[in-house]
């Protein structure tokens, strides 16, 4: 095994331990409540933690990118790398009883800790970069199904061993950064082409972003809501998790031949159908009582947002080395995004007072809300789709083989002097995909793609798609 294969395999135990730990996904936390002799300790640091992760978020997603530029330039990343899994260590230790029990110290556990985790966050996403949509998916389906075995597995654990094991993967996350250390210290500042007005940079990041942001924070609500067991030491939301982690690699290998940007086969196809047939199941099989059909609803509720929010994180991380946004703002958006949504889910479903019988019914109008947002996001996005390759169906270069267009669109970037993302919009253009085809595939606004190819045309002495193609044509 070379030395990039045993990177790799460290980047990888590291991003399990930082999922199989992460105080935010609840998950994580019902090992411990074996070992409890206060059960008001969860909530004294899961409160703060959140509040902290909402308000760090924010700051984080507004402060200036110079100011980043210099934090993140310093030594800050390795420090806060060491600290977050030391703090939320502690934390972990007091729930388990090794250490002194106080309400007042595990709150002020669970602010610093939360004061970490984002920046921690944004640190070892650096270390993954740059990893494309697909890569990204597969990668965090491997993570978050190791995270769901873990945390099965740990049910079964007594205070010491668990102790033990919460130790070793709290101290394994700084693996991830310590590997590719030059990679969570670079500039992480606004890339030339993200720069523009407060609002065009919202409008932007809500074009590329909303579905995925919207996806995983019903998860997060849902997560809050309502949490049934399947057995007595298995949720529901960990076998959806890990249903969903082992289901979502081979529909990567099947959305290849969809021909369309794995984003569109996400949010236009498969989460709109996987949300009607949990609906249908709902309106047939929920009126029974039997146990273990409500037991495979409820797993069938899980693996939908589970679905979404894998995808959704999958997508975070592509969309934070893609160059439209910077890091620090896709990642802190996210991560505020999912405290806040599980902070109202906890506080809302703690209003409602159902009995258990009825607990089914706030995730069933989340997923029909959600259901009705897919079905409306996806005509809306078929019908632009389909105005855009009916403004362009015939500017193809049908003649030229696709090795033979890569060539040339080489040979023309050369010639032209044009940018690493311009040139590969280039070869997007001479394929003939549309402006929404390219945004997808590369997760850039459209605004920006548009952009980019008036610069290639400025560059290149010409004024439309039938002038660029005729110029690929003669380029032999």
């Amino acid at each position: 095994m070379n030395s990039q294969s045993v990177r790799a395999s460290l980047r990888l135990s590291g991003l399990v331990a930082f999922f199989a730990t992460m105080p935010i996904y609840s998950p994580n936390i019902v090992p411990l409540f074996s070992t409890l002799t206060d059960s008001d300790l969860t909530g004294a640091f899961v409160w703060p933690f959140m509040i902290a992760v909402a308000v760090v978020s924010l700051v984080l997603s507004i402060l200036p990118h110079s100011v980043l530029k210099g934090t993140f330039a310093s030594h800050a990343p390795a420090c806060v790398v060491v600290a977050y899994p030391l703090v939320t260590a502690l934390f972990y230790l007091i729930m388990l009883g090794f250490l002194p029990t106080s309400m007042v110290v595990a709150r002020l556990l669970g602010a610093i800790s939360g004061v970490l985790f984002v920046p921690c966050s944004i640190v070892l996403a650096r270390a993954l970069s740059p990893w494309p949509l697909e890569s990204a998916l597969v990668t965090v389906c491997i993570a978050a199904g190791s995270s769901a075995l873990l945390n099965w597995f740990s049910t079964y654990l007594s205070a010491i061993p668990l102790a033990v094991l919460y130790i070793l993967l709290l101290e394994t996350i700084a693996v991830l950064y310590f590997t590719e250390p030059s990679k969570c210290s670079c500039d992480i500042s606004f890339p030339a082409e993200s720069c523009g007005s407060f609002l065009e940079i919202v409008t932007r990041f809500a074009s590329v972003m909303a579905p995925a942001l919207i996806g995983l924070s019903m998860f997060a609500f849902f997560m809050g809501v309502s949490r049934p067991n399947v057995t007595e030491n298995t949720s529901a939301d960990v076998m959806g998790t890990l249903l969903a982690a082992v289901t979502l690699a081979p529909l990567c290998l099947f959305a290849r031949r969809f021909h369309h940007p794995l984003q569109t086969f996400f949010h236009q196809v498969l989460l709109p159908l996987l949300a009607v047939m949990i609906l249908a199941a709902f309106a047939v099989f929920e009126p029974l009582t039997d146990c273990v059909v409500r037991a495979l609803l409820s797993i069938g509720m899980y693996y939908f947002f589970s679905v979404a929010a894998l995808f959704a994180v999958a997508f975070a991380i592509a969309g934070s080395s893609a160059r439209e946004f910077s890091p620090s703002l896709v990642l802190s958006v996210v991560m505020g995004c999912f405290s806040l949504s599980t902070m109202a889910g906890i506080a809302f479903g703690g209003h409602l007072h159902l009995p258990e019988s009825q607990t089914v019914f706030m995730p069933v109008v989340v997923i029909a809300i959600y259901c009705v947002f897919l079905v409306a996001y996806s005509i809306v996005g078929f019908w632009r789709n389909t105005s855009s390759c009916s403004d362009s169906e015939e500017d193809t270069v049908d003649s030229v083989e696709p090795t033979s267009i890569a060539v040339r669109c080489e040979n023309l970037s050369e010639e032209f002097a044009l940018s690493p993302r311009e040139s590969e919009i280039l070869g997007f253009l001479a394929r003939g995909h549309t402006a929404s085809f390219i945004a997808k595939t590369l997760i850039i606004s459209e605004s920006t793609v548009y952009t980019h190819t008036r610069n290639i045309y400025r560059k290149m002495g010409i004024g439309s798609r039938e002038e660029l193609l005729c110029l690929i044509e003669r380029d032999e």
